[in-house]
């Protein structure tokens, strides 16, 4: 998405020589939010004001761009030395799905709150070792908010109505009817596959209305 670029971040940006620091900003909303920042000592930002971002050992990579040239997703690698950081993985899921704010702002326009690029992810994934815990952050592009086609797509919960549209032929606007083999027509469908009352129960597995291949989201301990 094109965004406004504060006129003084970008002339810091192109100067010869600058001084970048990153920040991350991990929303917890049942507990406390995390602040951490690549530098070598704590900083506030924006000096008036902000957040307390603590050093950490931490630093990212592989960044990776859609078909429009945007952030799409990026390795975050954090040390696991002391666990604290694995101690948070562990009680939450792996932070699954939790939001992650990654601002890049210059030391001497740390008083300008103005003055950053910030790109918002979300994590995928994350794993946690006895020295290292890694997340794969990546974004939510509006594609992900449109109903495709014509509703919303999920793994594994078929998105139709039963004995409608789509789970039953439509003969004409507002009627419907069984395909041919459907069993069992009067117990409510689970929307499900393999459910105790699903598709393969009620014989009509080739119209299941999800798509099984969308990949699962996870948490791994190595």
């Amino acid at each position: 998405m094109p965004r406004d670029i504060n006129d003084t971040f970008t002339t810091e940006k192109n100067r010869q020589e600058n001084t970048p620091i990153w920040c991350y900003h991990i929303y917890v909303p049942e507990a406390t939010d995390i602040y951490l920042t690549e530098w070598d000592t704590d900083i506030v930002y924006p000096t008036v004001g902000g957040h307390t971002y603590l050093k950490f050992p931490l630093k990212h990579e592989g960044i990776s761009k859609n078909i429009l040239g945007e952030t799409d997703s990026v390795k975050v690698t954090m040390s696991n030395v002391d666990r604290s950081i694995g101690a948070i993985l562990l009680s939450k899921g792996g932070l699954v799905d939790y939001k992650v704010d990654i601002t890049l702002v210059f030391e001497n326009l740390l008083d300008d709150a103005d003055a950053n690029i910030t790109e918002t992810f979300w994590i995928e994934t994350s794993n946690i070792s006895e020295t290292v815990s890694v997340f794969i952050l990546t974004t939510r592009l509006d594609l992900y908010q449109l109903k495709l086609p014509g509703r919303v797509q999920h793994r594994d919960c078929c998105g139709w109505t039963f004995k409608k549209e789509g789970c039953y032929l439509t003969t004409s606007p507002g009627v419907y009817a069984a395909p041919a083999g459907f069993l069992n027509a009067g117990v409510e469908c689970d929307h499900t596959v393999n459910g105790s009352t699903g598709c393969v129960y009620h014989a009509n597995s080739g119209r299941f209305g999800s798509y099984p291949g969308i990949p699962h989201r996870a948490f791994f301990i190595v």
